[in-house]
């Protein structure tokens, strides 16, 4: 078994931010002004990886401490967010919206709640 690291005060790992990070370089290439061929590859990888809620990234089975009753709440809101995103995500592999404003609100709030 392994203790999650990088566990702040709310007793969330910081390290979960590696699960979003399709979704970040998204909208990175996106406020960078990038090429259209970078936005593109870097939608695609967003469309095409689905983001795992915080106890599937933390495998209860390989890490310690995942849920406490310090970070119960902020696991659940995580969990909501997360899904929202992913929502989102399946959403815009059926049509070209970027829904851009709303991703980029949803990541800030993820952030928010690990950080």
């Amino acid at each position: 078994m392994i203790l999650t690291k990088n566990l702040p005060e709310k007793g969330i790992s910081r390290d979960y931010k590696l699960s979003f990070g399709n979704l970040s370089n998204y909208i990175e290439k996106i406020n960078e002004g990038a090429s259209s061929r970078t936005k593109f590859l870097a939608r695609r990888a967003f469309l095409n990886r689905k983001i795992p809620q915080y106890g599937e990234f933390f495998s209860s089975q390989e890490y310690l401490e995942i849920l406490s009753s310090e970070n119960q709440l902020i696991i659940l809101e995580i969990n909501k967010t997360v899904d929202q995103i992913n929502k989102i995500r399946e959403q815009m592999q059926t049509n070209k919206d970027t829904n851009y404003e709303t991703l980029s609100n949803l990541r800030k709030n993820l952030i928010d709640l690990i950080s």
